[in-house]
């Protein structure tokens, strides 16, 4: 354990619940332990601790994440990925390879979308300019959980979605059998059809999506 962790491990562990972690590992189907902290509480005893002890050095991070990710806790998982948000403004280029490694390690949809939150979409923000590169490394990876960030790491741009290489990314993974893949190119269309139905319409027109990827796309059309 990294000593930075072990207060915030003993407040954790205070208030754990098994009743609620036999809920939790149920629903995230037994694949992970949990204290039975729900995000809410989770999220509270994570400030507090902040407050009290304050952030690591950015030099230090990546050992803390991964110190995090050692645990079989699901909710530290979380606290790891949640804290590398707070050090947007020291992101690099280089911070992307701490985000891989983040994405493909003890992987389930949870941790991903939670990456894509509190990382992906926030580095894209601020270094906008590898985007194709870097998306399209994820696609060549044949990483599943690398290529559900490269379609949905544009969830709730609204008018600023860049159109082309939604477009572009979701059309090479068409063909993908995997769920995850084929859902996330559904929530993405769908999450665009808020804003731009018609987009959304004619594309799902002018290509033959898998049948999970067109009925997600078009639920609220």
């Amino acid at each position: 354990m990294h000593i930075y962790l072990k207060p915030l491990v003993q407040e954790l562990e205070r208030h754990a619940n098994d009743k609620d972690a036999i809920k939790m590992k149920a629903y995230m189907k037994d694949r992970f332990e949990m204290f039975g902290i729900k995000t809410p509480a989770r999220r509270m005893i994570a400030r507090e601790f902040l407050l009290e002890y304050g952030l690591p050095e950015f030099r230090d991070l990546e050992k803390i994440v991964f110190a995090c990710f050692a645990f079989p806790e699901r909710e530290l998982h979380h606290f790891g990925i949640e804290l590398c948000g707070k050090f947007k403004k020291q992101w690099t280029p280089e911070t992307v390879k701490l985000f891989e490694r983040m994405t493909i390690t003890k992987s389930w949809w949870d941790s991903v979308d939670s990456i894509n939150i509190f990382c992906i979409k926030p580095y894209f923000a601020r270094i906008p300019n590898d985007i194709y590169s870097i998306t399209q490394a994820w696609i060549d990876s044949n990483n599943v959980w690398l290529q559900r960030l490269s379609i949905i790491f544009q969830l709730r741009l609204t008018d600023k979605t860049d159109r082309n290489i939604l477009s572009r990314n979701i059309l090479q993974l068409n063909d993908s059998e995997k769920f995850f893949v084929q859902k996330a190119i559904g929530w993405a269309l769908r999450d665009l059809a808020h804003t731009d139905p018609d987009w959304v319409l004619e594309f799902v027109q002018k290509n033959e999506l898998k049948p999970l990827s067109r009925r997600e796309a078009l639920k609220h059309i």
